[in-house]
């Protein structure tokens, strides 16, 4: 096969695949979407944040209980979709050979960190929402784009690179020449 051709049944399954991709994230979309209205139309918010309140009124404890609550709750919701986009769909279509035990440390590994920029996130929007009540929105996103782009600089350390090898020597010389073409 030359490099300008492609496989045509490779094309449909790869349009399958995004299509059913698609209409995946739209449902992911949906279901946070009913979610959030949830939380909002029944008072979950402050039936969580009263219920933290026994134990302690320090802001902090508050923006962090709350939040982690309804990340946890959105999170069941998510998993079972997760599971499904993210393990089953790729396997399905030959796209993927990670072993439930890699997809579940790769699950848990994403909590332990969204955990953590989430819970600096939540605390940096509600402290510039008690400190500048006015302005709060534009000191929150200033500081949300100064650490989005100091996230965009630490994600390379999170991704194993490594030479293509010789099984790959072919993909590699396409993708040398496909450079030289686009001269960079």
């Amino acid at each position: 096969m030359s490099e300008a051709s492609l496989d045509p049944e490779r094309q449909k399954k790869a349009k399958r695949y995004a299509r059913i991709k698609r209409k995946l994230f739209f449902v992911d979309l949906a279901l946070g979407g009913v979610y959030v209205i949830a939380w909002l139309i029944f008072g979950w918010s402050l039936a969580v944040k009263n219920a933290l309140a026994a134990s302690s009124t320090a802001d902090w404890f508050l923006v962090a209980g709350v939040a982690f609550v309804f990340a946890a709750g959105l999170y069941v919701i998510d998993l079972p979709l997760s599971y499904y986009s993210g393990f089953v769909l790729p396997h399905r279509f030959e796209l993927s050979t990670q072993t439930m035990g890699g997809w579940i440390s790769d699950q848990l590994k994403s909590l332990l960190i969204g955990g953590i920029f989430g819970f600096i996130v939540s605390e940096v929007i509600y402290a510039a929402l008690r400190a500048a009540p006015e302005t709060w929105w534009l000191w929150s996103a200033a500081i949300l784009l100064l650490f989005t782009v100091v996230l965009a600089h630490l994600a390379p350390i999170f991704y194993k690179v490594a030479p293509l090898g010789e099984e790959y020597a072919e993909l590699a010389g396409r993708l040398m020449r496909l450079a030289e073409r686009a001269h960079t």
